[in-house]
């Protein structure tokens, strides 16, 4: 089944689950990939495997992994929660793939990715980006990790699946690596 057809089946599930105004503001995040679906199918891939800790092929079943995925993060998150978290990934993502980014020393290194057909990279730098804006890492820090991609890349002699399963659990560790952290913070400011 084309990745196409697989994401209208995504849109027709959401138009079942989301209430009006989530659905809304779902349908204004796919307006910024409209000229280019497959650029949103290969967000929502990468999307999935970051936060599944899972890789999804571009030929597994796109739809039955975001059901099964919308299905458990629904049960704690609200529809609210969950689509600005989308929403923060979907900009990250297309950030990425058009080089629309501020920080120049980081837009070289995605211009480097880029040309090392990177996109394995992307959920882990979809984490490195949150992780930026939301204060959790320094400018410095999200240079050094790019260049550190780079250098993965370029050395590595990995197949791309495999690649890809790697930089999704890296922004997994990341992640983990920056919750201890700020657990440690908070214990040290109440003692």
């Amino acid at each position: 089944m084309s990745g196409v057809s697989e994401l209208e089946k995504i849109f027709s599930f959401l138009e079942l689950e989301l209430s009006s105004d989530g659905l809304r503001f779902f349908f204004n995040i796919k307006k910024c990939y409209e000229r280019d679906l497959t650029l949103f199918r290969d967000f929502i891939i990468d999307y999935l495997n970051l936060q599944t800790d899972n890789v999804i092929s571009t030929n597994d079943d796109l739809y039955k992994c975001f059901v099964k995925y919308y299905s458990q993060i629904s049960l704690f998150q609200d529809e609210d929660e969950f689509l600005e978290q989308f929403a923060r990934y979907a900009k990250y993502y297309i950030m990425l793939s058009y080089e629309y980014i501020k920080n120049d020393d980081f837009k070289h290194w995605i211009s480097i990715i880029n040309a090392y057909r990177g996109k394995v990279a992307y959920p882990f730098l979809m984490e490195l980006l949150d992780d930026f804006e939301n204060g959790r890492i320094t400018k410095e820090d999200l240079n050094q990790m790019a260049l550190m991609v780079v250098n993965l890349l370029r050395n590595s002699k990995l197949e791309e699946s495999e690649l890809r399963k790697e930089f999704a659990h890296l922004g997994l560790r990341v992640n983990k690596m920056l919750s201890s952290k700020d657990r440690e913070g908070q214990i040290e400011k109440v003692s």
